[in-house]
């Protein structure tokens, strides 16, 4: 199979918070800044902004927050959990800088 894509995604496997009632809502799968894939029991409604917290944490609890907006673009329902791919919509630089902090750290 050709990969289509334009940016590598790396498997990093992080919390995933919506902002809005501070619940749970499933694991990235894999991400860059532009978009990521996220893992969830639940089934998002795709084309909705949704902001969300993505949480690290270590061994003395959260280490970071970066705080996101996600649009589901594409969904495989058919498997559980259901896997939605999301694109990042206007990432702060600090956001940027995070997410390619965290790139960084797991490649090495």
């Amino acid at each position: 199979m050709i990969e289509k894509r334009k940016l590598e995604r790396f498997n990093i496997y992080l919390d995933v918070i919506e902002q809005s009632t501070d619940n749970f809502i499933g694991i990235t799968g894999n991400i860059h800044h532009e978009g990521m894939l996220l893992i969830s029991l639940l089934e998002f409604a795709l084309f909705k902004d949704i902001p969300i917290l993505l949480e690290t944490s270590g061994a003395e609890g959260i280490e970071c927050k970066i705080p996101l907006v996600i649009n589901g673009i594409w969904n495989q329902k058919k498997i559980n959990p259901v896997h939605t791919r999301c694109r990042i919509v206007e990432p702060s630089p600090e956001a940027i800088h995070e997410i390619d902090k965290l790139i960084e750290e797991g490649a090495s």
